[in-house]
């Protein structure tokens, strides 16, 4: 105890000593070194006492979470060795901010990308994050040490963060809503945009109007113009066709066409009479490509397309003494001249039951358009053919006519099948559960773009 006493009396007195020699002597003076905040970093060399003139380099180290930031006292700047000559006493400090670490990551993988990698950032700094999908997904929303469903979240650093941006693969399901636009397709070397559509035979396939069941898309605008049928010989005796063509879908040139798959020359035409430049008014098309076929709609596309059975209306049923099988209806299918009226028998009128996997809208199908979109129906000016029969008939066996929309004033009227000025706007139907976008919003600027896998 005695010898503990001893020594502390000694170094107080060398300190004293120190103390009164600097004092006693204008030659030398005092450095004295410190960090801010406590404990988050070092200074060498430390505090002494230095001759006056000399030139003193102070480097200081960071210990772990910290990073220098700058001199204060009698030392300025940022970088983190200063160089001070000791003319007086003099007291530095080494100021330090702390830092926390932030971690980012994309579930999955492959679903996007972040803007900003993993790195150190400063207490209380704001930091901007930012999540963009790759092809096939959209975002999510985050999770982990940020919330929120959009793609920009800013978040302040006050501890260490790990966030993760959680993307979604762009399943159309849940996502195409009524109205929305896709990208689906080619023709003449074209990308089709389609638009989204109420399917009138499936009214409950929506939940407001989100499509839960499997979207009837309608193509943006004409693709081309087509006669529906061509003329020849036909069988009278049915009343189906005539020698100018027949008004049925079922048995209609442009129902082949549309739903072929077949190369240049080999689509297979019905009752044998192909659509060439001798058996219609124009656009003879009899060897052009199906519109389905490799360089239009990709296997994995053509696999996308639902085949779906729909009404193929009829005009008669059984009157001159002839009896033709129908599926359904008690009534002649009659139409008014404009939209309003083009449903007035609809759901009364005869008809066969036709499956395809493209087709041509039907007067219901239109009229829902009308209903729903407004005058978007009247495409834009140009005239296309419905699946439809002049209500006409046959009481003339000369006659052939199916009914068209005249796009500049919107009304329903009736032109010969062989007739090649009128446009055709097909429709189809996706498989929606097999559909995933690999980009778009829904938009006509950027409709949802199918991915091709």
């Amino acid at each position: 105890m005695k010898t503990k006493t001893c020594l502390l009396i000694l170094a107080t007195l060398m300190i004293m000593s120190l103390l009164v020699m600097v004092a006693c002597d204008p030659n030398r003076y005092i450095l004295t070194t410190s960090v801010a905040p406590s404990g988050s970093g070092t200074v060498t060399p430390v505090s002494g006492t230095y001759d006056e003139g000399t030139e003193i380099t102070l480097t200081c180290i960071a210990a772990s979470g910290y990073r220098f930031d700058h001199w204060s006292g009698d030392a300025t700047g940022m970088s983190s060795t200063v160089t001070i000559t000791m003319h007086s006493n003099k007291s530095v400090t080494a100021n330090f901010i702390a830092q926390y670490t932030l971690t980012t990551s994309a579930s999955p993988s492959n679903g996007g990308t972040i803007n900003l990698a993993n790195g150190n950032y400063d207490d209380g700094s704001q930091v901007t994050i930012t999540a963009s999908p790759t092809a096939g997904y959209r975002f999510d929303r985050w999770s982990g040490d940020a919330t929120g469903m959009s793609s920009t979240v800013t978040i302040t650093m006050d501890s260490d963060k790990i966030i993760t941006a959680q993307f979604m693969p762009l399943y159309a399901a849940g996502l195409l809503k009524i109205g929305d636009y896709v990208q689906f397709g080619r023709y003449a070397s074209k990308p089709i945009l389609w638009r989204g559509i109420e399917d009138s035979a499936n009214p409950d396939a929506k939940v407001g109007d989100v499509i839960i069941g499997d979207p009837l898309l309608f193509s943006d605008k004409i693709i081309c113009r087509k006669p529906f049928d061509a003329v020849g010989q036909h069988d009278i005796a049915t009343r189906e066709v005539s020698t100018e063509g027949s008004y049925l879908w079922q048995n209609s040139n442009i129902r082949a066409w549309l739903n072929s798959s077949a190369e240049a020359g080999a689509v297979t035409w019905p009752c044998g009479h192909p659509p060439t430049k001798d058996s219609v008014d124009s656009n003879d098309y009899a060897g052009e490509k199906g519109f389905l076929a490799a360089d239009n709609f990709t296997e994995y596309e053509c696999n996308l397309i639902k085949p779906v059975t729909q009404k193929d209306l009829l005009y008669y049923s059984i009157h001159w003494g002839i009896t033709d099988p129908v599926d359904g209806g008690s009534t002649f299918y009659i139409y008014g001249g404009t939209i309003d009226t083009i449903v007035s028998n609809y759901d009364s009128a005869w008809y066969r039951n036709v499956t395809d996997r493209v087709f041509l809208l039907d007067p219901k199908q239109v009229s829902g358009v009308y209903n729903r979109f407004g005058s978007y129906y009247r495409n834009n000016g140009d005239n296309y053919w419905l699946h439809a029969p002049d209500s006409v008939g046959y009481k003339d066996s000369s006659a052939a006519n199916v009914l068209y929309i005249r796009g500049s004033d919107g009304k329903v009227l009736y032109r010969q099948v062989s007739n090649g000025s009128i446009g055709v706007r097909p429709a189809l139907t996706l498989n929606l559960k097999s559909v995933i976008f690999k980009s778009g919003d829904g938009s006509d600027a950027k409709p949802y773009v199918i991915s091709n896998q």
